[in-house]
């Protein structure tokens, strides 16, 4: 089982027959600051008034993990306008391999950091979407690969 629980880039893969980490891995990150206008959430009422918690510096590196045939994608903060967002590679050691870019539809890149649930089954990436009146929709996007 791979888990990323830190807000810096670092990955773990966890051994649940021998119940222990038995691999770390990280890379060099250039960390994505927090938007000023993103909303915080959680947090805790007291004596009526609702206490946020600290605004985050910066992003969570690690976004998402996802299992791609025989690879780990790690889906980071860093996004791009026209790219959309970075994927990082790794083999299933745990061994850096690559990264790239995926177009993510733009309401999902828009909402994408923190909540959205995805998954990858064969070679399709399966997500929840909300649009703008509220309601929930499954969508499933192919996966090719152009190199």
């Amino acid at each position: 089982m791979f888990v990323s629980h830190t807000q810096e880039y670092s990955v773990k893969l966890y051994d649940a027959e021998k119940e222990e980490v038995t691999r770390i891995f990280k890379r060099d990150y250039q960390r994505v600051k927090t938007p000023r206008d993103a909303k915080r959430e959680g947090g805790a009422i007291l004596d009526g008034k609702r206490i946020l918690p600290p605004r985050q510096k910066f992003l969570n590196d690690v976004q998402n993990l996802l299992v791609f045939k025989d690879t780990l994608w790690g889906v980071t903060s860093t996004t791009d306008k026209e790219k959309r967002t970075l994927i990082d590679v790794f083999d299933s050691e745990g061994q850096y391999i690559d990264n790239f870019y995926i177009k993510l539809p733009e309401n999902l890149v828009q909402r994408y950091h923190g909540n959205t649930a995805m998954d990858i089954s064969g070679d399709y990436l399966f997500t929840i979407e909300q649009n703008k009146d509220g309601i929930y929709t499954i969508k499933k996007y192919k996966i090719e690969d152009q190199n």
